[in-house]
């Protein structure tokens, strides 16, 4: 519909010396969540997630420019981008989720991150349901953030099944180091956190 006028092109928050981290994370998901999620089943961009790092800071740009609805994996490329020089945050790992409805079964992903000062976990992203996206940096311990995806699952109708961790993020927008989206495949079944926070503690 030609007529129809175009939205407004979201903002990128700016942040002072001095603001806290979570409000930093909280302005962050806002501008992620602000170009509305996808529904139409296609991606608006080319991504390939085997291109490295510098691949997702050019797509990231990319998404920022076009300002076009996005999914999940578009939504981690937005969050490594955005919080590649926050030095408040000391690890930053793809989250991904296998998960299952009746017969069917789904996947997503988002960014945990780890707050530098206190070593808590929360994570960016986007989702159809706002309860499988950003969680504040409230959670104890790796684990403790994918029991409340569990239960946020739990709230969606949805059994989550597995979760796969990759390697953390480097620091900086031009780190040519490859990319290990998942490192870690975890069903979950007896013991699982204690594998999750072992696996964290190594990142």
């Amino acid at each position: 519909t030609p007529d129809l006028p175009r939205r407004p092109y979201p903002k990128e928050p700016t942040f002072s010396s001095n603001t806290p981290m979570r409000r930093r994370l909280a302005e962050l998901q806002a501008f992620i969540s602000s170009f509305e999620y996808n529904h139409t089943g296609k991606s608006y961009f080319k991504m390939s997630r085997d291109r490295g790092l510098k691949h997702v800071h050019f797509t990231a740009r990319e998404i920022i420019r076009e300002a076009l609805p996005i999914q999940c994996v578009e939504a981690v490329f937005l969050a490594v981008h955005l919080t590649a020089e926050l030095d408040c945050l000391d690890l930053r790992v793809p989250l991904s989720f296998k998960s299952k409805c009746g017969e069917a079964h789904y996947r997503h992903i988002v960014l945990a991150v780890r707050d530098a000062s206190t070593g808590k976990w929360g994570s960016l992203g986007i989702s159809r349901r706002k309860v499988l996206a950003f969680k504040e940096p409230s959670f104890e311990s790796l684990s403790t953030l994918v029991l409340d995806f569990q239960l946020s699952y739990k709230q969606c109708d949805h059994d989550l099944v597995k979760v796969y961790l990759g390697l953390p993020f480097p620091s900086g927008l031009h780190s040519v180091d490859p990319i290990k989206w998942r490192v870690l495949k975890q069903e979950l079944s007896e013991e699982w956190a204690k594998k999750v926070d072992k696996y964290s503690k190594d990142c």
